[in-house]
């Protein structure tokens, strides 16, 4: 865009030069025509002051200054309009700048040149600002990311130190609860590492480049296998899950082990919200070339002040952050990550009697 309004303003200036030479050689001829017409009729005074000066000059001289005057001129006039938007495009780049630049007071160009320009540099202006913004929000991500990793880690460290400490100092009654400190320890490292397994995953989809092994996935036999798989948690906590496909086969591209961390971290999810009940359902359908696959617990309602950020990293409903309920608070957030990097969303709706997740994936076109 920026060559071709180079190429208009080159041939706008080589118009405005022929322009200026024709209309000053075109008038300068006049005026010497018109002298020399009107010279037999002026006083004898100023005929002779005429005569003597195109002796002592000739013709070509004072042709050429007139000439020269005229041009100068032609070309000023010619070029002031030119020229002031070209001013005004630089006052308003100024701004840019300054940020001061407000859209409803861009200029208005007349010359097509100038607009072409103009709407290039605003997007330039525009998406560097964009990318500052970027930057920016990116900046205070990170230091909130290593508030709350700092904040969630600190609890569980503690927790090991103390009580450590109290095994280091043989601060303890029996081998009994010698095994209870010992018990504790450990259960507040795997947190503790699963914490940082999670963190890990959710910088690397967020901040760095994914390994993936992208392979046709059939999501039907996935959700089977999961259901197989995490048996033992839904028998402990009382709970089975049904699944209803309306399809035999739902194949889509992805990782493997990427999507099963989806689809297992909405089934945990379910199983930690909705204790008390017996069921979780899950719904397999196809709409169009696109994948549903719907993960419904009975638990107790979602706040609806609190939906807009289900899926936000460390956000959760419960703010006490217990370790019953709470895991990691990046669960949901990977799984909305890893669901838009494979071009799909997720979606929850919350009532008084279930909580569905819904996740939406594109089927490969066969």
């Amino acid at each position: 865009m920026i060559n071709n309004s180079l190429s208009v303003i080159q041939k706008r200036l080589v118009t405005l030069i022929i322009n200026a030479v024709l209309l000053a050689g075109g008038l300068t001829f006049l005026l010497f025509q018109l002298i020399y017409t009107m010279v037999d009729y002026l006083p004898f005074y100023m005929a002779s002051i005429f005569y003597f000066i195109h002796d002592l000059l000739g013709q070509v001289i004072p042709f050429t200054l007139i000439y020269i005057a005229l041009f100068l001129v032609f070309i000023l006039l010619l070029s002031r309009k030119w020229s002031l938007e070209f001013q005004r495009l630089q006052e308003s780049t100024d701004r840019m700048m300054t940020d001061q630049f407000d859209d409803q007071d861009a200029p208005k160009f007349s010359y097509p040149e100038w607009r072409k320009l103009s709407d290039h540099i605003k997007q330039v202006s525009d998406q560097l600002q964009s990318a500052m913004a970027e930057e920016r929000r990116a900046v205070e991500g990170k230091n909130e990311l290593i508030t709350n990793v700092s904040h969630d880690l600190r609890t569980p460290l503690t927790s090991i130190i103390g009580y450590m400490r109290l095994i280091e100092g043989d601060q303890y009654i029996d081998e009994v609860e010698l095994r209870y400190y010992t018990s504790v320890v450990y259960d507040k490292s795997l947190r503790l590492e699963r914490m940082v397994n999670d963190l890990f995953e959710y910088t690397r989809l967020n901040f760095g480049y994914p390994n993936l092994n992208d392979d046709e996935i059939d999501l039907i036999q996935l959700l089977m296998q999961l259901k197989s798989q995490l048996h033992p948690q839904l028998n402990e906590a009382g709970m089975d899950v049904h699944l209803y496909n309306q399809v035999d086969q739902l194949i889509i591209t992805a990782d493997g082990d990427k999507l099963a961390r989806v689809f297992e971290n909405l089934l945990m999810n379910a199983v930690k919200y909705g204790k008390g009940t017996k069921t979780i359902d899950l719904s397999a359908q196809t709409r169009g070339h696109e994948a549903i696959i719907d993960v419904t617990n009975y638990g107790p309602k979602i706040p609806e002040a609190e939906l807009p950020h289900i899926f936000e990293r460390f956000y959760r409903v419960e703010k006490s952050r217990a370790v019953e309920t709470g895991g990691s608070g990046l669960g949901l957030a990977i799984t909305k990550s890893i669901v838009d990097l494979y071009g799909g969303h997720i979606d929850v709706v919350s009532t008084h009697h279930a909580t569905t997740f819904k996740v939406v994936l594109p089927l490969i076109n066969q």
